[in-house]
């Protein structure tokens, strides 16, 4: 059986290629690091000491844009392609775009270590399931449900099996959202 680890406190990862195990810092799940940094700036934000982070600069959204563009979505896998120039809803789903990990509603920042290029399919989802979320709170939270949302979303973006396995209901209903939305792509609606 798998289990949570969501105290964010000093835990041990594992280096999977080299069977290193070593402590990482605050904020981290295996397999995946969560920067500590991120963990504290949402911590804050949600107790009304941080304010909500600043716009994302163009220069670094086309610098990721451009360094990503086809590569492949970290979550589903698709080849993700950079549209310069072209806004575009929900009907371009292999379209590659900046996800803020943790979203801002939530505390993130926009600095690149909560940014990640998703494909535009699973980033529309996400946001989507974020949102349903939000709204069972009456978008007011605890602190320990919004912890266990920023480590599902960190997984949901790194690690969608490790996402799967220890957050079963957040998973699904991201993949009913991705399947809403990609059917309404594939209608052409």
């Amino acid at each position: 059986m798998i289990e949570e680890r969501n105290n964010l406190e000093t835990c041990l990862a594992i280096n999977r290629l080299f069977g290193d195990h070593r402590p990482i810092s605050y904020g981290s799940i295996l397999p995946v690091e969560i920067p500590p940094e991120e963990i504290s700036r949402a911590q804050r934000f949600f107790h009304g000491k941080e304010p909500k982070t600043t716009t994302l600069s163009n220069s670094l959204k086309k610098r990721m844009l451009t360094l990503y563009d086809g590569k492949r979505c970290p979550t589903c896998h698709t080849v993700i392609r950079y549209h310069r120039g072209i806004k575009f809803g929900h009907e371009i789903a292999d379209a590659s775009t900046i996800e803020h990990v943790i979203p801002i509603a939530i505390g993130g920042s926009s600095e690149e270590a909560n940014l990640a290029v998703r494909c535009n399919l699973c980033n529309r989802a996400s946001g989507h399931a974020m949102n349903e979320w939000l709204q069972q709170f009456k978008e007011e939270p605890t602190w320990d449900s919004a912890r266990r949302m920023i480590l599902y979303l960190w997984l949901e973006t790194h690690d969608i099996t490790m996402a799967e396995a220890l957050y079963p209901q957040l998973y699904y209903t991201f993949m009913r959202k991705k399947e809403q939305l990609n059917s309404k792509h594939r209608r052409g609606d």
